[in-house]
């Protein structure tokens, strides 16, 4: 499957999914990958097929739980701008009826990344994401945020507050 087909079904997955969780909002290290974010507070840490960890928030809005996931991807090649510029295309191509998309190049933990953000549709409803998308060596780790496109507003200082966390521990 491509690399942007994984993210967009991911990121739709999560939102889809009601999932009964476990308690957790400590934060989330993985030492294997020498990586770590802060989960907002009362989020619940949950293991979902494709993501190497996901975060359901306390409350459920029309069938729909906000979420955050983090899938990382590795390549056996070193990863080009080239291949960046790739992979931003296809997941503007993967989600359907992509709207309001904006994308803004940054620098996050001493690693290039891309702030994603963008609604779009999923079993007729309408949903918001903001992604962070970083680059080290030959790793990319796609951080995403969904919720229901109509609290897109109310969720977006959560997901930023979420991405201004990570760290490289390695």
């Amino acid at each position: 499957m491509p690399l942007h087909a994984t993210r967009a079904s991911v990121f739709l997955a999560c939102v889809l999914l009601n999932l009964s969780a476990q308690a957790g909002a400590t934060p989330f290290h993985d030492a294997e990958l020498g990586f770590s974010f802060q989960p907002p507070s009362g989020w619940k840490k949950r293991a979902v097929a494709g993501a190497r960890v996901a975060y359901l928030a306390p409350e459920q809005i029309g069938g729909h739980t906000p979420n955050l996931n983090l899938v990382v991807t590795t390549s056996p090649t070193p990863i080009t701008a080239q291949v960046i510029r790739e992979g931003l295309a296809g997941i503007r191509a993967g989600i359907p009826d992509m709207r309001n998309y904006s994308e803004k190049q940054v620098r996050v933990a001493g690693a290039t990344a891309y702030l994603l953000s963008y609604d779009g549709a999923a079993r007729g409803q309408s949903l918001h994401a903001e992604q962070l998308v970083l680059v080290k060596a030959n790793r990319v780790y796609t951080l995403t945020g969904g919720a229901p496109s109509s609290l897109g507003g109310r969720y977006s200082p959560i997901f930023q507050k979420v991405f201004r966390s990570v760290r490289f521990t390695k």
